[in-house]
């Protein structure tokens, strides 16, 4: 069949070559067609048999999990925790099980945790005070202790020789410096807000662990912030506590605190060089080692020993001006009720001020006013806490 006249001849055409013309053409959408007929058969056998597979998947799914624990806790020496009703806790060499992971064959240095032994008043160790320098390992032992728990909640081995844990209804956890500018949230101020949420909503039955609450500030406002948190948990919240802070002052309140227990990070120095021994022992820092370690990060020589020189003459000049200060906010009267609020409002630069701000500040006057009333925090029930 001739189908045109073109410069340099005539084109044909025959009737097989127009049929498979045809399938070429249309190939693309049968294929589409096909496909779909396929899967819906498919989705009709799956229809058929999806609780016998639903159950198939569940149960690969916890042999899954439960396989991976199991090989992990034989390769990296777990050991079966006990889980008990009560509020105790108590962790006999207790490791990091992700930084422990990570150290190709170095030893972890254990630590315990007891928080449930009879304090020197006869009552329980609800919350640690754990004092020490940066690089000592305040933080890795705050998180070991969180992770265990954790784990045992779970069902899995822990990185411990024993441990007896009551069970817990929340870990809260502050640890890190971070803001969230977005949202207006400085450092201090986002680290302010986690702490609200805490202490609002931890129950007895809740493991606390906050490191270094109060860093963000003053000295004088933080030592006076961290010792009003560490107040509220061990004598309004009684909730196992962790409480890792440089405010060395701070462990005399386990003097005043019944449940409160003062530890930290033991260090040893040599020739002046602070060693980390990485363990966690009764009694309370005198230290921070801060020019130690800023010798260790690889700060020039000449600036560590103006630092050193500087510390030491500050320390000499004035060590009775810090006595007075720390004794001033951790064991002195309050100051007058009417004067912080005012003092407090008078601060406040309204024309700056944003609305979260101007909230969060409205809150903080409001949680004053209630503690100078004794009538204790608002709750979401509309009722009074008590004081």
């Amino acid at each position: 069949q001739r189908r045109q006249t073109i410069a340099t001849g005539e084109r044909f055409v025959t009737a097989e070559l127009k049929e498979r013309e045809a399938q070429a053409l249309h190939a693309e959408e049968r294929i589409a067609a096909l496909e779909g007929e396929l899967y819906a058969a498919l989705l009709a056998e799956l229809g058929r048999a999806h609780q016998r597979l639903r159950r198939t998947v569940g149960a690969l799914a916890r042999l899954d999990l439960w396989l991976a624990l199991a090989e992990v806790a034989v390769a990296r020496r777990y050991t079966r925790p006990e889980l008990t009703d009560d509020s105790g806790l108590e962790i006999i060499g207790g490791r990091h099980p992700v930084i422990e992971a990570t150290l190709d064959g170095v030893e972890f240095i254990p630590n315990d945790t007891r928080l449930d032994d009879l304090g020197a008043a006869g009552e329980p160790t609800r919350a640690m005070l754990l004092t020490g320098p940066n690089m000592a390992g305040k933080s890795t032992y705050l998180r070991q202790v969180a992770l265990i728990t954790l784990m045992a909640q779970v069902g899995s081995f822990v990185p411990a020789r024993r441990a007896r844990i009551g069970l817990v209804d929340r870990i809260f956890a502050r640890v890190g410096a971070e803001d969230d500018l977005a949202r207006g949230l400085s450092t201090f101020m986002l680290e302010m807000v986690e702490t609200a949420f805490i202490l609002r909503h931890a129950t007895e039955r809740s493991l606390v662990v906050l490191d270094e609450v109060g860093r963000g500030t003053s000295s004088a406002d933080g030592l006076a912030i961290a010792q009003a948190v560490i107040e509220r948990l061990c004598a309004v919240t009684g909730a196992r506590t962790l409480f890792a802070t440089h405010y060395h002052e701070l462990a005399r309140l386990a003097e005043a605190l019944p449940r409160l227990g003062a530890f930290r990070m033991e260090v040893a120095e040599r020739d002046g060089q602070a060693i980390f021994l990485r363990r966690v022992v009764p009694g309370a820092s005198d230290r921070s080692y801060g020019v130690q370690v800023a010798r260790m990060a690889g700060l020039p020589a000449d600036v560590t020993e103006r630092a050193a020189t500087l510390l030491r003459e500050r320390s000499a000049s004035a060590p009775a001006s810090v006595a007075e200060r720390s004794s001033a906010y951790v064991s002195g009267p309050p100051a007058s009720p009417e004067r912080e609020l005012a003092l407090a409002l008078a601060s406040v630069n309204l024309v700056d001020v944003t609305p979260l701000e101007a909230l969060n500040l409205l809150f903080s006057l409001q949680q004053q006013a209630l503690a100078w009333l004794g009538m204790g925090s608002p709750r979401a029930d509309g009722e009074r806490g008590q004081p």
